[in-house]
Order: C-alpha cells, then sequence, then structure tokens
C-alpha cells in the first residue's frame, strides 16, 4: 500500500475484520548498492486499531529534516530542527507524545534528544553533534510520536547522517 504512494489503509486494498483490532504494520529499506554508506537501513513501524465501519486508518507520518552538509554529513555541535507528524488524511490529531533518540554506535544504544511543543503536531528537537571518534563516524536517528488516539509510529534511520 505504501509503496504504492499511499498514506493510508483502506479497506479495498486490505481487507480489516469488522470487529476491533489493534494492527502493526513495518516497513524496512535497504538501498543494496555497497557504496551507499549512509541510511542505510531505515524501518517504520506504526500501530493503530481499526474500528467497524471505518473506511480507512490514517497512519502517522513524522517529517523531519536535519541541518547537513550537501554530503548529509552532521557538523559537531548544539543543533536544532524541526519534527512534524501529519497523516494521509490531512486530520491529524493531537500529538501526545513525541521523541527523539541518537545513536553513534548503529542502534546498539541510544540516547535521548530534548524535544519542545511548537504546535499540537510539530516538536523542536535539540541535541549535541558529537565529533566523531574512535568507530563512532555517523548518527543514527530514531523518531517516535503517538497521537491522542492511540495511534504511533516509530522511524528508524540507521547511519542517516556522517559526523564531522
Amino acid at each position: 500500500v505504501l509503496g504504492r504512494g499511499r498514506h493510508q489503509i483502506y479497506r479495498r486494498a486490505i481487507p480489516v475484520p469488522p470487529a476491533e483490532h489493534r494492527y502493526l504494520l513495518t516497513a524496512t529499506s535497504r538501498p543494496a548498492p555497497h557504496s551507499w554508506h549512509k541510511s542505510t537501513r531505515v524501518t517504520d513501524v506504526w500501530s493503530f486499531r481499526s474500528r467497524s465501519g471505518q473506511r480507512h486508518v490514517p497512519i502517522l507520518l513524522p517529517t523531519y529534516v536535519a541541518p547537513t552538509t550537501i554530503a548529509n554529513d552532521a557538523r559537531a555541535g548544539l543543533t536544532s530542527y524541526r519534527l512534524s507528524f501529519s497523516s494521509g488524511s490531512g486530520r491529524t490529531a493531537r500529538i501526545s507524545r513525541a521523541h527523539v533518540f541518537l545513536s553513534t554506535n548503529g542502534g546498539r544504544r541510544w540516547y535521548q534528544a530534548e524535544t519542545t511543543r511548537l504546535s499540537p503536531h510539530s516538536f523542536r528537537v535539540h541535541y549535541r553533534v558529537p565529533a566523531p571518534h574512535g568507530a563512532a563516524r555517523y548518527l543514527s536517528v530514531r523518531a517516535v510520536g503517538r497521537d491522542v488516539h492511540g495511534k504511533r509510529v516509530e522511524e528508524t534511520a540507521i547511519r542517516a547522517y556522517g559526523l564531522l
């Protein structure tokens, strides 16, 4: 469904039982070329509930762009950028919780960035980009959001940015 450019789960596309159920949808991309050193693995996990009579269930989509060089490298030091959530339906509910986590070891250990609310569906993310050291040459990012109706998204980008 997402591969065809849709951002909602339609009953006609995916049969959904008439009773209320909780679903988990996972999408993973792994670019094949060995020359790709950044953003080599991105996984999105959506959690949502269907209700009887519902024609479609919109999913939450995170949007964020960290300040980087044209080569997608992040400079060491303080950084800040906007994190927003939307849905394919255009009716995004208030986001009750949002978190951003960072890793310099390919996702084995994560630390939490600071987030401050800007609006019902957007936040400002603040953290210190570390300088490259030892094996730590890349920054991985995980953005998590939950709306007031219980829909949740977790997007993880391993080796999203190079460290300068």
